[in-house]
C-alpha cells in the first residue's frame, strides 16, 4: 500500500526546516529502509529503521538520505531538482512508493555467534560469569570482543544480512570449584540466541566456541552439553586445563563439531598437584608443542632445580602454560574469523 504524507519532510537546501510531522518522517524512513542501496535507498544501512526526530525536527541522517536519494535519481533523469525535501504527491514520494513496493524481499537475518571462555582462577571473583566488558588479553594475542566483532563485520566477505554476536566469559569450575563452572550459563545463553533468532523470523547461522586454560575445559563441556541441539561449526581450545588424565570432560567425547583444533603442551603434567594438559577425545588434536625449541629450552633450564622449591615449579608451569596458550590463540582467533566469514580452515 502506497504511503501518503500530510506535509513536507526534510531540510530544504539542507538547511531550511519544513513541517516535518513525526508521522510523516516515519513513513519516509520506512520507505527508504525498504529500498536497496543499488536504487538509492538505505535498506542495508538501516536494517533496523531509525526513529524520527519528532514534530518539527528532522534528523540530519533523514535529511541526508533524502538528498542522496534525489541526487541518485536526478542522475538517472527521474528527479528534476534536488532540494532535500519529500513533498506530498510529488516526484520523490511517488518514486519512493514505486521502489518500496517492488523491492525484492529483505533476506532473513542470520545470527552468527562466537563464544570465548577465558582462563580464570576458579576461586576468583567473576569466575564462571560473562565478561560484560569483553576485555582482550594482549599477552596472549586475544583481541577484545568489540575489536573481534568489528574486524569481522567490516570484512567485505561478511554478508550484510548477518548479525554477529561475540560473548566473552570467565572460565571456572573443575573438581575443587564446581560452583563456578560456567557451562550451564553458556549453554543457556547460546540456546536463548537460537530462540531469539527464530522468533525474529531469522536463522541461527555459525556457532564458534573457543577456550583457553580452564576456559578450554569449559568449552569442551559446553560442546558436550549442546550435543546435537545446536550444530557447532568450530571448537578451538588452547592448553585446556583438566583435573587429571582421567577427567571425563577430556576422555568422554560426546560431541562432533564440524571442525576443531586442540593446541597443547604436556611437559608440565609431571609436576605434582598441577592440572593436566593433553589430547581431548572428539577433537582434532594438533601435535603438542613439547618438542618446540622454546619449550625444550625452558624445560632444560628448570631441570635440576624443578623440585627445589614450589616457587620454581610454579614459575616453570606458568611460563610453559602461557606460551602454549599464546601459540594456540594465535591460531584460533584467525580460524574463528575465517569460519564465520565462510572461509576454509585447514586441519
Amino acid at each position: 500500500m502506497a504511503e501518503s504524507i500530510d506535509g513536507p519532510v526534510g531540510l530544504r537546501s539542507r538547511t531550511q526546516n519544513v513541517t516535518n510531522n513525526a508521522r510523516d518522517q516515519d513513513k519516509v524512513i520506512k520507505l527508504l529502509a525498504a529500498i536497496p542501496e543499488s536504487q538509492g535507498g538505505k535498506r542495508d544501512a538501516w536494517k533496523i529503521p531509525p526513529l524520527s526526530g519528532g514534530d518539527r525536527n528532522c534528523p540530519k541522517f533523514v535529511a541526508d538520505a533524502i538528498w542522496e536519494f534525489q541526487t541518485f535519481w536526478k542522475a538517472r533523469g527521474v528527479c528534476r531538482i534536488v532540494d532535500g525535501v519529500v513533498d506530498p504527491g510529488k516526484t520523490t514520494i511517488r518514486k519512493l512508493n514505486e521502489l518500496a513496493s517492488s523491492a525484492p524481499p529483505q533476506p532473513k537475518p542470520s545470527t552468527d555467534m562466537i563464544v570465548l571462555i577465558k582462563g580464570w582462577d576458579p576461586k576468583a571473583a567473576g569466575a564462571g560469569e560473562i565478561d560484560k566488558k569483553g576485555g582482550g588479553e594482549p599477552g596472549i594475542d586475544v583481541p577484545s570482543a568489540a575489536d573481534l566483532k568489528k574486524s569481522i563485520e567490516q570484512d567485505p566477505q561478511y554478508p550484510k544480512s548477518h548479525v554477529l554476536r561475540v560473548d566473552y566469559w570467565f572460565g571456572g569450575g573443575g573438581r575443587a570449584n564446581p560452583h563456578t563452572d560456567p557451562t550451564n550459563a553458556v549453554v543457556t545463553s547460546i540456546k536463548d540466541a537460537l530462540r531469539d533468532a527464530k522468533e525474529g523470523e531469522g536463522t541461527f547461522g555459525t556457532l564458534v566456541i573457543l577456550g583457553f586454560s580452564i576456559g578450554g575445559r569449559n568449552a569442551v563441556s559446553v560442546a558436550q552439553a549442546l550435543k546435537a541441539d545446536v550444530p557447532i561449526a568450530y571448537l578451538g581450545i588452547a592448553d585446556a586445563a583438566f583435573d587429571d588424565d582421567k577427567d571425563p570432560t577430556r576422555t568422554n567425547g560426546g560431541f562432533s563439531p564440524s571442525q576443531s583444533h586442540n593446541f597443547f603442551q604436556s611437559l608440565t603434567n609431571e609436576l605434582p598437584g598441577q592440572e593436566f594438559h593433553g589430547e581431548v577425545k572428539g577433537c582434532h588434536n594438533v601435535p603438542s608443542f613439547d618438542n618446540m625449541p622454546e619449550f625444550q629450552e625452558r624445560k632444560k633450564k628448570y631441570d635440576g632445580q624443578l623440585w627445589s622449591t614450589k616457587k620454581d615449579a610454579n614459575n616453570y608451569f606458568d611460563q610453559q602454560h602461557k606460551a602454549a596458550v599464546r601459540l594456540g590463540m594465535q591460531q584460533l582467533i584467525p580460524n574463528a574469523r575465517k569460519i564465520v566469514l565462510g572461509q576454509s580452515v585447514p586441519d
